[in-house]
């Protein structure tokens, strides 16, 4: 017998699809191509080693650009070279890769348990104003949320038999489905034959460094010192650290890195929702008025080219 409480929902376990699909720029995107190419291993990596790689084999590489000891940004004029740079076997000892933000943007449907998620993948997002508009999916997995299970545990003990209750963490399928589309517009709904299923916002978590306790990367591209997870300094971790109490590197109050609360990841969240809400109204609003030609932003805000008519997408930030 036992007892099970929800928790938060994540993408845990079934999220790692989305890292073996390789990102590629569609055909109805317009340039520059930027692609990114990273080290292994937190080594460090050498430009002028991966401009002598690229213009052996990419004859469109216009730039590369140091972005880390460890990262690089290249820049080609041609989509099929971008796009074949990315699954070149010559550069397998790097991680190439086209950033999601700039091809993709992820939205949430609620499904009962019962209904298969994939059979989504058979549809196309759609948008209330801009009915002619098909937007492609690209992936589709359930998440899952954290369970609590609890039970009660017999031990024979000397004295006779004792009770206690175990409490043991569990994965367990959600009714939240997270849907990754092509672009930079959020579909209102998604139709599949006949069936109407609509979209939700997705935010996702923000990404923390258990090597240095900062927020904006993981500790598998972390360069920085490893930091104390009491004190938040950079010490001898080998000795006890005899600080009283914890205390965040981050917005320096009395808790452990990580925690909810902290104010620097609150403000980090607030942010990324913003930039998101912003550039998806922006295009968005262009796609309804039917705008010829929408300003250029940076950059890194590429664009696509004409859908229907006189379409056009630009890119938002995830």
């Amino acid at each position: 017998m036992g007892t099970e409480s929800g928790g938060a929902m994540d993408s845990v376990a079934d999220s790692n699809n989305a890292n073996k699909r390789v990102r590629l720029y569609p055909p109805n995107f317009r340039g520059p191509y930027t692609v990114y190419i990273r080290a292994l291993e937190g080594k460090s990596i050498n430009r002028l080693t991966i401009w002598n790689m690229l213009v052996k084999k990419f004859k469109t590489t216009v730039e590369v650009k140091k972005m880390f000891t460890d990262k690089v940004r290249v820049v080609f004029s041609d989509i099929k070279e971008a796009n074949s740079c990315v699954q070149d076997k010559d550069f397998s000892a790097f991680r190439v890769y086209i950033q999601a933000n700039i091809v993709e943007i992820d939205g949430v449907v609620i499904m009962d348990l019962d209904e298969n998620e994939k059979m989504l993948e058979k549809g196309v997002g759609k948008l209330e104003k801009c009915l002619e508009t098909d937007i492609k999916i690209l992936e589709v997995f359930r998440m899952k949320r954290k369970s609590i299970r609890e039970s009660v545990v017999s031990t024979l003990m000397e004295s006779g038999s004792q009770t206690h209750v175990e409490s043991k963490i569990e994965w367990v399928p959600a009714k939240a489905v997270r849907v990754t589309f092509q672009g930079s517009i959020l579909p209102d709904y998604i139709k599949v034959f006949g069936v109407v299923v609509q979209v939700l916002a997705f935010n996702p978590k923000v990404m923390f460094c258990e090597k240095c306790l900062r927020y904006g990367h993981t500790k598998a591209f972390c360069n920085n010192k490893r930091r104390c997870l009491k004190c938040g300094l950079i010490h001898d971790l080998s000795a006890v650290c005899d600080v009283p109490q914890f205390s965040c590197p981050n917005c320096k109050k009395n808790f452990p890195s990580k925690n909810h609360k902290c104010e620097a990841r609150q403000f980090l969240v607030d942010s990324l929702i913003r930039k998101a809400q912003a550039r998806h109204n922006l295009s968005y609003a262009g796609i309804v008025r039917g705008d010829k030609g929408v300003k250029r932003q940076r950059e890194e805000d590429n664009q696509f080219e004409v859908l229907s008519g006189h379409i056009l997408f630009i890119i938002a930030f995830i």
